[in-house]
């Protein structure tokens, strides 16, 4: 399978916003004096599974969209639109063009595609969460890891999207 440029555009993005952001933690942590080595793997943990965990979610959403787009391009009129691949149920929303509807058994694919990509993207998620506890776990366990240092970048790529998100909003505003 084909990485889309959509998801390595946007994976590199958070990438780029997680690395910047761990050495803005790192610098707190030598400001407050508690810095050693710890924090550095911590930090590379953390960063690590971030960037796994947006990624991941990422790749399921293009597989997920590029099935159910499958069922439109089949049709010769229909054009594909692009979506979104960080954004995971915008993603599962299908636009139809209103003059040239579906047949009854169009529809009926698409409604059960849709309601699989539903499970799908549950399923990814909960397995995406589980590699997050697991990474959190191995963090507060073994003792070469700073446990805040580990935990804390995993918030980032949602700091990341809700910053890009509002500079999208006022940039049109």
């Amino acid at each position: 399978m084909t990485i889309e440029p959509a998801v390595k555009k946007e994976t590199r993005a958070i990438a780029m916003g997680v690395g910047i952001m761990a050495l803005m933690m790192i610098a707190v942590f030598l400001i407050i004096n508690q810095f050693n080595h710890t924090v550095i793997l911590g930090a590379l943990l953390g960063s690590l599974a971030a960037v796994a965990n947006f990624f991941l979610m990422a790749l399921t959403v293009q597989r997920i969209t590029a099935q159910i787009h499958g069922v439109k391009k089949q049709r010769p009129e229909a054009e594909a639109k692009e979506t979104n691949p960080s954004a995971d149920e915008k993603a599962l929303e299908i636009e139809l063009d209103e003059e040239d509807p579906l047949t009854p058994e169009e529809e009926a694919e698409l409604k059960e595609m849709t309601r699989q990509a539903k499970i799908r993207m549950q399923r990814s998620y909960a397995l995406r969460m589980v590699m997050l506890i697991g990474v959190a776990v191995l963090a507060i366990k073994v003792d070469i890891f700073h446990s805040v240092a580990a935990l804390v970048p995993m918030l980032f790529p949602r700091i990341i999207i809700m910053v890009k998100t509002l500079t999208v909003k006022l940039k049109g505003a």
